[in-house]
């Protein structure tokens, strides 16, 4: 009974800790000083390390978890807190002091899989995908109906470039939950792949209802790769009804019928995107080149100086652009 109490205090720790702007740290610490038994201290050190990370201080949070394994050496609970401790030293991109963390915690429970999955991503974050791979490994080893393990190493493998393998444990993923992220990232690889059917078909198995802006984003690329306009433009208003204030689909918009040689339509949809992003520097490089391509030197001149003005001392950018005004005034 003991036990659970204390686990419960861990496991309820974010909800008990909401309440935890009203106090001060001298409070808590007279309060802590004053209890009684270990689960009252329990409680207040969450407290007192969720207040420390509210105010940007990881190392003071860090001592307040450890001062909870003190109470509580090579136990369940020193599990629970070294993996909060490796999540807070994750945060502040503490990767080494992270490792250590999660490798103590899976030392006291090496069959649970929070540890693993932590350690996983650390190693990924530090481009130690070897070691990553070998702890989604250890995990599927010992269950292989591990949600979390084939989609954390598919996701491993498709950033290694490894499609094949990476469409495999998407796919044991999806048959153990349908994840919508997992039948995106499914379609991401089927298209790096070229399978471009594939990839439409996974994401339209998204209810309509379910799909995001960069979903119908996608959806409409996709189609403009299998030249099929209708459909495409369909997809681009599709978000744009969902969300109006983005420019991106005026954008693939303007660029779709620029293929088409329709200026006007492009130079409209430019126009849009222009009016939500002034200062973007791709909406105004559009506009110019569609005004140079209308031979109308002037305005493609005055889009392509406010290009310039919004690209934010990129070098290579502001080299690109100098080379295309010199197109623009007639210099090859």
């Amino acid at each position: 009974m003991k036990k659970t109490l204390v686990l419960l205090i861990l496991f309820l720790s974010p909800s008990i800790l909401n309440a935890v702007d009203s106090d001060t740290e001298s409070r808590l610490i007279s309060i802590l000083a004053n209890a009684k038994n270990k689960n009252k201290k329990i409680e207040i050190y969450l407290k007192l390390a969720d207040l420390y990370k509210s105010n940007k201080d990881s190392k003071k949070a860090i001592e307040a978890y450890k001062s909870i394994i003190g109470l509580y050496p090579k136990k369940k609970i020193s599990y629970e807190v070294l993996v909060l401790i490796g999540n807070t030293q994750l945060m502040e991109k503490q990767y080494a002091d992270a490792i250590e963390s999660y490798k103590e915690a899976i030392e006291i429970k090496p069959k649970r899989e929070e540890g693993r999955l932590c350690l996983a991503n650390v190693y990924k974050l530090s481009d130690l995908n070897d070691l990553a791979q070998m702890q989604y490994i250890e995990i599927l080893n010992k269950n292989r109906r591990s949600f979390d393990a084939n989609f954390g190493l598919a996701n491993l493998y498709l950033e290694m470039d490894f499609n094949t393998k990476a469409i495999l444990f998407y796919d044991k993923a999806l048959k153990i939950k349908p994840d919508i992220e997992a039948f995106r990232q499914v379609a991401y690889c089927y298209e790096k792949a070229g399978d471009i059917d594939s990839a439409v078909l996974l994401l339209l198995r998204i209810e309509e209802k379910n799909r995001s802006y960069q979903d119908f984003i996608d959806l409409g690329r996709l189609y403009g790769l299998k030249n099929m306009k209708t459909e495409s433009h369909k997809k681009y208003i599709q978000a744009i009804n969902l969300n109006p204030e983005k420019a991106e689909a005026y954008i693939y918009l303007c660029i779709s019928n620029l293929n088409d040689n329709d200026l006007d339509k492009a130079l409209e949809f430019m126009s849009i995107a222009k009016n939500k992003y002034p200062k973007e520097t791709s909406v105004h490089f559009l506009s110019s080149y569609i005004y140079y391509l209308k031979k109308d030197v002037k305005m493609a001149e005055e889009e392509l100086r406010l290009a310039k003005e919004y690209c934010n001392d990129n070098v290579p950018e502001k080299e690109y652009l100098n080379k295309f005004k010199g197109y623009i005034s007639g210099k090859k």
